[in-house]
């Protein structure tokens, strides 16, 4: 008789049909993982595509509109020069054509609106498809962190062993959800296309940007030059908040602040590194304390930003849009939320999505006097992107908020404020999966 290996761990043996499901099961897993990437790339690239038809129609409609006004010019100009009726032949041929065209013309327009308001359905489809498919995500991954307990006793699904003789595994975080922006001003606020500001310059220098990320902004003449202040997703993916125990209270939103205007002045300075070594945390061997670091960093970026929402007030009321035919806003914006928001808080809707962007993720909370809002009273000094141009863009925390309220409604709403920010600069080092 065979005398057993006594180095051997006992009960390690597996038996042949043991190790085939062990394969098969580890190459369905791998299969799942390829095809929910898979489906993942699709609908973004379908989002990506039905932004860009959304762009490419809402810039048709406009086009078509400038051509209503010519073709209406035209028959007015024609009225006046033949006077009342009767009128020749020739004149009322003149006339039955001008009277075609602009109805042909306003036929084209509400052909384009009807494929907008279906490009704009299926982004917002979309969109809320790659936010519970993260979400799902989420909640799978917290589920798999709970030992599934009966009586007070395990149910032998996640065995229980002695404290210190099993370590945990990294948990996997979950995609994050595209970025949600503040609205944008009433179009008549921004510059005509037709402009010297906009027929000058290599991209577009009015409008709110219709990017989907900041990091998309200034890069392509297609895109306007809006400065932005959004939530990390190096920050996002570096936290545990995926990770408690309940998830009722998380808002999974990746919030951003889209800047109405860019400032006129940015005032930037670099100091000395007091008390730690900035090359430790920038190689990564600091064991993740460079966040308590970074507030030993004396580099700082300070500027100051107008907001402005007099337009708005003209086409809002408590419950959004006075009339829902007419939308002053760029890409036909209308959600009834924001909307209301505007109209309630003026500037400080703004400010709002600030603090959510730099107070997150889960910023949100019901307070006793102005409702649900992310502004606590104080900064939480999370590290958040800033995008205030192609080549100047960082990873800061910011450290301090001024806001002069200059002009109000009778109400007294905030319609225009200035608002001065003050920014500690992160050492911006690039992480596994950074893009």
């Amino acid at each position: 008789m065979e005398t057993p290996d006594r180095y051997a761990r006992p009960g390690t043996t597996l038996t042949t049909s043991q190790i085939i499901s062990n394969i098969e099961n580890e190459q369905q897993r791998v299969q799942n993982e390829k095809n929910i990437n898979a489906e993942k790339a699709k609908q973004q690239k379908a989002l990506q595509e039905a932004v860009r038809e959304f762009d490419v129609l809402t810039t048709a409609k406009k086009a078509r509109y400038v051509e209503l006004a010519g073709l209406e010019t035209s028959l007015r100009n024609l009225y006046t020069a033949y006077g009342p009726p009767p009128y020749t032949g020739g004149e009322q041929s003149n006339l039955n054509n001008a009277i075609t065209n602009i109805n042909a013309m306003k036929s084209a327009i509400a052909t384009l609106t009807s494929r907008i308001n279906t490009a704009e359905t299926l982004k917002k489809s979309i969109q809320n498809q790659l936010i519970s498919a993260s979400a799902t995500e989420a909640k799978k991954v917290l589920d798999k962190t709970k030992p599934v307990v009966k009586n007070g006793k395990n149910n032998g699904s996640t065995p229980i062993k002695p404290a210190g003789t099993e370590t945990a595994p990294p948990p996997k975080n979950p995609p994050l959800p595209p970025y949600t922006y503040n609205a944008p001003m009433v179009q008549s606020a921004y510059f005509r296309d037709n402009a010297p500001q906009g027929t000058t310059a290599s991209s577009s220098v009015s409008g709110p940007g219709n990017y989907p990320d900041a990091r998309n902004a200034f890069g392509t003449a297609s895109e306007t030059a809006k400065g932005t202040i959004q939530m990390s997703r190096k920050f996002q993916d570096s936290t545990q908040f995926y990770n408690k125990k309940e998830i009722s209270n998380q808002d999974l939103t990746m919030y951003g602040f889209k800047f109405l205007y860019n400032p006129n002045e940015v005032s930037m300075g670099w100091g000395i590194a007091e008390g730690f070594n900035p090359e430790v945390i920038q190689s990564g061997a600091d064991g993740g304390f460079g966040t308590i670091g970074a507030g030993l960093f004396q580099s700082t970026i300070d500027f100051t930003l107008l907001l402005n929402r007099i337009g708005d007030m003209s086409y809002l009321d408590s419950n959004g849009l006075i009339s829902p035919s007419i939308n002053p806003y760029p890409n036909n914006f209308n959600t009834a939320e924001d909307l209301q928001m505007i109209y309630k808080k003026g500037t400080m809707y703004d400010l709002e999505y600030l603090f959510r962007t730099l107070n997150g993720p889960s910023a949100i909370y019901d307070s006793g006097l102005n409702g649900r809002t992310a502004d606590r009273g104080y900064l939480t000094g999370a590290m958040v992107e800033l995008h205030l141009g192609d080549g100047l863009r960082y990873q800061v925390r910011v450290g301090n908020i001024s806001i002069n309220h200059t002009l109000f409604n009778d109400r007294m709403v905030p319609l225009v404020s200035n608002v001065q920010i003050s920014c500690h600069r992160y050492v911006d080092i690039p992480v596994g999966g950074d893009r």
